[in-house]
């Protein structure tokens, strides 16, 4: 809840005073020890500046910057409008599922994401000595977790990162590719450029020229499992693709979903 929005709102304070951050909360005016404060917005006809003071949590901040306004939505709900309103080949009732599937992932954990790498003061002190994270747009502690999973890559070069980075944004041009290292540094760091950059290419060809999937929908796909381009199958593709047959289909869930395009051929 916050104060300054559209309307009159009458916030108690006093039973969230020992989980709520004092900075999170508005400006009250104490009515003296345990008792309760309140604190009393004016109407108004239009939204008003958003003052991050103003609210108790940061989710509720986020939900309302989500909100559209003056019928124009933004951020994430941009991408998913198109998609609702955009068909899968000649069919467009299965992009009702994956409009739903996509507003259940953001967020959501990442299907092969395994348990939180143990970054030592050794490795943290080592990140913070590379000149790397300038390079890979990444921070110290990051490229920490990332030696942490492949060790290997401390000891890259500046211009072999710089060029690895480059090749990864020309093939996936609308991802965030430091992301994608981050939590995959192994497979998008570990091979041959040249290899890495065929394998990415043929994966998006696949998906989005044979499977006619939209090129957003694959980019996102990405985004939430940074490890998908390196597992995904002709099979996969196929099961996933049969998900929406002429007049709808229904999609499962992300974890469904992912073991579908990762399914390996018999």
């Amino acid at each position: 809840m916050r104060v300054g929005w559209s309307q009159p709102a009458t916030l108690r304070v006093a039973s969230r005073a020992r989980c709520v951050p004092a900075r999170l909360l508005p400006r009250c005016q104490a009515q003296g020890g345990g008792q309760e404060t309140t604190a009393t917005a004016p109407a108004a006809s239009t939204r008003q500046k958003k003052n991050p003071k103003d609210w108790l949590s940061l989710d509720e901040l986020r939900a309302e910057l989500e909100k559209p306004e003056e019928g124009v939505p933004g951020g994430i709900w941009s991408v998913l409008n198109f998609i609702s309103q955009n068909s899968f080949g000649e069919t467009s009732k299965g992009w009702g599922a994956v409009y739903r599937w996509f507003l259940n992932l953001v967020p959501t954990p990442r299907p092969r994401q395994g348990a939180a790498p143990d970054v030592t003061p050794e490795l943290l002190q080592a990140a913070r000595r590379s000149p790397l994270p300038k390079i890979l747009l990444v921070s110290n502690h990051e490229l920490a977790k990332m030696a942490a999973k492949f060790p290997e890559v401390l000891a890259m070069g500046v211009d072999e990162a710089a060029l690895r980075l480059l090749g990864l944004k020309t093939v996936l041009p609308a991802c965030d590719v430091s992301d994608l290292i981050i939590h995959e540094p192994r497979l998008y760091l570990g091979g041959s450029k040249l290899e890495t950059e065929a394998k990415l290419s043929s994966v998006v060809s696949m998906m989005i020229e044979t499977y006619t999937m939209p090129r957003e929908v694959v980019y996102m796909m990405f985004a939430y499992d940074p490890g998908l381009p390196f597992v995904a199958t002709q099979r996969g593709m196929q099961e996933l693709r049969a998900l929406w047959p002429e007049g709808g289909a229904t999609l499962g869930a992300p974890m469904r979903l992912s073991k579908r395009v990762t399914r390996k051929a018999k």
